[in-house]
């Protein structure tokens, strides 16, 4: 059976711009009840307006990278919405930098982004879940959680660790009514190149080239979407270089690490 998104309460984090907001844009259509957060309130506003329904929606902004910001997040939904059916752990960052000359740092901040706070959130909603027999977890992870490439050591390792956790979570709940999607993008064209960190923290400050010819959000949303109906455990959505590097390290883990070593994917 199909799952249905009308009236289901779902939390999507990074809908301030990119796949998040076409999320946002495309679960509303279908009758969904949305919590919308990242760090910038005004935008989160902007995306409601273009929402269906936008009175049904909420925002709720906080930052990813403070765990007590995190966590009085989780308290407030709690206590406003009781439960949600739906986790879309969305928002993320990306690198630029060599895995040698990236500070301590900035190692942390990606592993707080793109893991523990969507580890906490999910941890956070899990025991209500458990409790009512049924939610969904969805995680975004990246092609790069499967296939690590040069200037996104850690951002590599915080999606494979990403997908380890929910690989293991889908095995635990696998009884209690509780789904869990992966979603593996390759270059989708958001502002997340912009936005990267370089090691020292900063912003990379462009949009590479392979991030502009990437798959438009509207479209990565759709597809999220329809392995959401069908609670697909994983899904890939990519082209060209990425999706090659998924398949080569799937059929020839060798000739994939000869390929990363030589190919800068960027």
């Amino acid at each position: 059976m199909a799952f249905v998104f009308k009236n289901k309460i779902i939390w999507i984090t990074g809908a301030s711009a990119g796949i998040g907001s076409a999320l946002a844009v495309q679960l509303s259509q279908k009758g969904a009840r949305l919590i919308l957060s990242g760090r910038d309130e005004q935008r989160l506003k902007r995306v409601v307006q273009v929402c269906s329904n936008p009175e049904r929606h909420t925002v709720l902004a906080f930052d990813l990278a403070d765990p007590m910001s995190v966590q009085t997040a989780l308290t407030h939904v709690i206590q406003q919405f009781t439960y949600v059916d739906v986790l879309i752990n969305n928002a993320g960052v990306s690198q630029r930098a060599l895995a040698a000359d990236t500070r301590s740092k900035t190692d942390r901040e990606l592993m707080e982004i793109n893991f523990f706070a969507p580890i906490a959130l999910t941890k956070g909603l899990l025991p209500i879940m458990q409790k009512r027999r049924q939610g969904y977890v969805v995680a975004v992870a990246s092609v790069m959680g499967k296939v690590a490439t040069q200037y996104r050591s850690t951002y590599s390792a915080s999606k494979h660790a990403l997908l380890g956790f929910m690989n293991s979570l889908r095995a635990e709940n696998a009884d209690k009514g509780i789904a869990v999607t992966v979603v593996c993008p390759g270059f989708v064209r958001t502002g997340m190149s912009e936005k990267a960190l370089t090691a020292d923290g900063d912003q990379h400050g462009h949009m590479d080239e392979s991030t502009a010819q990437g798959i438009m959000p509207p479209e990565c949303a759709a597809a999220i979407i329809r392995a959401m109906q069908k609670q697909q455990h994983e899904v890939l959505i990519a082209k060209g270089k990425p999706l090659f590097a998924w398949y080569l390290n799937r059929f020839s883990p060798s000739l994939a690490r000869m390929f990363v070593q030589r190919v800068r994917i960027d």
